[in-house]
């Protein structure tokens, strides 16, 4: 099956040569404007952000919130930064923890870090494609709060449905953190560019749903904030993919991976026109050429804070349990 859909790709190649090459190019020049800014430095800072002190802090702060998944409080630091950081950083934070849950666990948490990171959705598509990040932040508040009870959904199904499979550990694979970031980043190029070949030969109707960033343009200029939130949620078919193969590296049974996300998509869409009345309050003008920075920085700085409360709240259980065996 895969031969004979690279020989298509082949052919179509060679047939609509000028088209496929006008499409290679703007994928990429989308990554390079959009999605490499957002994503590197969550990458570059993974190993840090999912250590074993990390992960410590996290737990104290979610164990139990993440109950409500029934999912364990050392999954909270893939989810915290699937949630800040998106894909693939979420799916491969995951992967560091996938070894000590079951299969359907697995699956819960690969649901519930698929989303997009908040760098992208406030300055790439709520500034840059309408024109106001409002509209960025109200999609990445409805995606968040779709993936939640998506995956809320999900860890009730039964633990018959999901396969258990072998976890590869990134750290037996010898990666290095930054060439690890580099290379996921230039994964994500080489995602984009094929679905987005893929798609500029398919109908129109099906375009929006190869790859969000390009479905997100589209939804744009159409002035239509609803199907951006669809996409939002369900990650269209490129950034799907890319989830599936880490989370399937990781032991994830990914054979309801796209009908869960699709079912995000349609919880986001509806959250998006519930809050669509809210008004947020406008970014400074003085800040505004330096608004991609200003939300790395502000979700940097919302993480390095949650770790810090952990940090402080472990330590001063400690101390009182020290007190108390003295006693």
């Amino acid at each position: 099956m895969k031969y004979c859909l690279a020989l298509g790709m082949c052919a179509c190649l060679l047939l609509f040569p000028a088209r496929c090459a006008e499409q290679a190019r703007s994928a990429m020049a989308l990554w390079a404007q959009a999605v490499a800014p957002a994503l590197f430095p969550f990458l570059a800072l993974l190993p840090v952000l999912t250590s074993e002190e990390a992960r410590d802090g996290y737990e104290r702060l979610f164990a139990r919130p993440m109950r409500a998944f029934r999912l364990p409080g050392r999954a909270a630091s893939a989810a915290v930064v699937g949630l800040m950081a998106g894909t693939p950083a979420g799916a491969t934070a995951a992967g560091r923890c996938a070894n000590a849950l079951s299969p359907r666990q697995r699956f819960t948490l690969g649901i519930l870090v698929s989303g997009l990171g908040p760098v992208f959705l406030v300055c790439s598509v709520g500034a840059g494609m309408f024109a106001d990040a409002a509209v960025g932040a109200r999609l990445w508040g409805s995606m968040a709060l779709s993936l939640m009870l998506g995956a809320f959904l999900c860890a009730r199904l039964p633990e018959t449905w999901f396969h258990g499979r072998t976890a590869a550990d990134a750290a037996a694979r010898g990666e290095n953190a930054m060439t690890s970031a580099i290379m996921g980043v230039l994964s994500v190029c080489g995602w984009m560019t094929l679905t987005s070949v893929i798609g500029g030969l398919l109908p129109e109707a099906a375009q929006p749903y190869i790859e969000v960033s390009r479905g997100c343009f589209l939804a744009a200029q159409a002035r239509n904030a609803t199907l951006a939130a669809f996409l939002c949620g369900f990650g269209g078919i490129c950034a799907g993919l890319q989830n599936r193969a880490r989370l399937t590296l990781s032991g994830v049974d990914t054979r309801w991976f796209f009908p869960a996300k699709a079912l995000c998509g349609g919880l986001c869409a509806g959250i998006y026109r519930l809050t669509e009345r809210l008004r947020l309050p406008a970014m400074p003008e003085t800040f505004a050429p330096y608004r991609a920075a200003c939300v790395c920085a502000a979700a940097l700085a919302v993480l390095a804070l949650l770790l810090g409360i952990g940090k402080f709240t472990g330590h001063r259980r400690g101390t009182a349990q020290d007190e108390s065996e003295t006693k």
